[in-house]
């Protein structure tokens, strides 16, 4: 292509012009080229940095409110307990699950006596507070 001539666009070129023109294209391309991957690259830094921060931004939301409602449960669960811990220890009981529940039935088979007798009825009235008496007294033995 060297002594030979291309006509471009109304204009005429050699080979060595054309030769020296790509060779100059490609650098410039090259540079362009490596500049957009800068600037590419410093978007997606910029991205991600973005996003980084949203992130964590949502993260420390989430953990004050769980951090909020460990806070509450854990207290109510402490006095609950505290609450449970009283109660037996003034029945000279246990704190078992097994224990409660039979303090909550023996509670309930006298709350029914006292319906009973509230209602009329004796017979009735007399059995479930005796019952009651009788699995409460068990119990706290």
């Amino acid at each position: 292509m060297a002594g030979k001539t291309l006509k471009t666009e109304g204009e005429e070129w050699n080979g060595f012009a054309l030769l020296c023109s790509v060779s100059v294209f490609n650098r410039q391309c090259r540079l362009s080229f490596s500049v957009l991957g800068t600037i590419d690259a410093a978007i997606r830094n910029a991205d991600k940095r973005l996003f980084d921060e949203i992130g964590e931004t949502i993260g420390e939301a989430i953990r004050v409110v769980v951090d909020f409602l460990l806070g509450i449960f854990t207290n109510f669960f402490a006095a609950f307990g505290d609450f449970i811990d009283g109660l037996t220890r003034s029945l000279g009981i246990n704190d078992s699950f097994f224990s409660i529940a039979v303090l909550v039935i023996g509670l309930l088979i006298l709350w029914g006596g006292l319906r009973a007798f509230l209602r009329g009825s004796l017979l009735g009235g007399i059995v479930r507070t005796v019952l009651g008496l009788f699995i409460l007294s068990w119990l706290m033995m």
